[in-house]
């Protein structure tokens, strides 16, 4: 059974400071809403009724383009991504940094659609993923070469992806996940698919039909689904 989402209008509002731009929510243990917004101190936290608990991050975010929330056995953590400054880290829910990674010596600049400039700025990540099983954490560089790279359980890089592997080179991977099979769901902006990885970065599967300009997943509960500019996968992607 696939879930249906009801619009609560006007549940919570972006403080004022702020572009209007969010790129990620997520719900943590006791309920809090966490909302990455492009703006100073843009890391908000919202009570179930809307209401801003607190909001931190200073200067360091933005360009806030990507959240992932993990829970394990050591707490609560964030990976965030800013594509301004590049910044790539792993935080406490209270903004403490406790990892950051940074930007690739090889990185390519590159424009949205895979072509060479010399005019943009050449790493701008826009989602990380981690695998809790193989250690393994790979970061999307969806504005900036078009690669994805993969980091090792130390934070060393030991390489990259680039979609040539399933034939066609990935065209702004905007949003990544790691699903229960250690698999890497990869919406490939650009391309218009969503290309699935194995834990080596080998491209299994490719699902050209389903998400018109996908941008992002959701996992929950053995079903994933896709978000993207002309809205969710109407059946979803099924289980994973």
């Amino acid at each position: 059974t696939i879930r249906t989402a009801v619009l609560q209008a006007d549940w919570a509002r972006v403080p004022q400071n702020s572009n209007g731009r969010t790129h990620g929510v997520c719900v943590a243990a006791d309920g809090t809403v966490i909302v990455f917004a492009q703006c100073r101190d843009g890391i908000l936290h919202y009570d179930q009724q809307g209401r801003l608990i607190s909001r931190y991050g200073g200067d360091n975010w933005l360009g806030a383009h990507g959240l992932t929330y993990r829970s394990d056995r050591e707490g609560e953590f964030l990976w965030l991504t800013d594509e301004n400054s590049g910044l790539v880290a792993k935080t406490t829910l209270t903004g403490e940094i406790l990892t950051e990674y940074k930007p690739p010596d090889e990185s390519v600049s590159q424009t949205r659609d895979g072509t060479d400039s010399k005019d943009r700025p050449h790493f701008k990540p826009t989602w990380v993923a981690d695998d809790p099983e193989t250690g393994t954490t790979w970061v999307a560089d969806g504005y900036g070469s078009s690669l994805i790279y993969r980091y090792d359980s130390t934070g060393r890089l030991v390489g990259s992806i680039s979609g040539e592997e399933s034939g066609t080179r990935f065209k702004c991977p905007h949003g990544i996940v790691v699903d229960e099979k250690s698999q890497l769901w990869i919406a490939d902006r650009g391309n218009r698919r969503i290309a699935i990885c194995n834990s080596d970065g080998i491209c299994v599967q490719t699902m050209n039909d389903r998400c018109h300009s996908p941008c992002g997943f959701d996992l929950s509960d053995g079903l994933m689904g896709a978000e993207g500019d002309g809205g969710m996968a109407p059946e979803g992607l099924g289980g994973v």
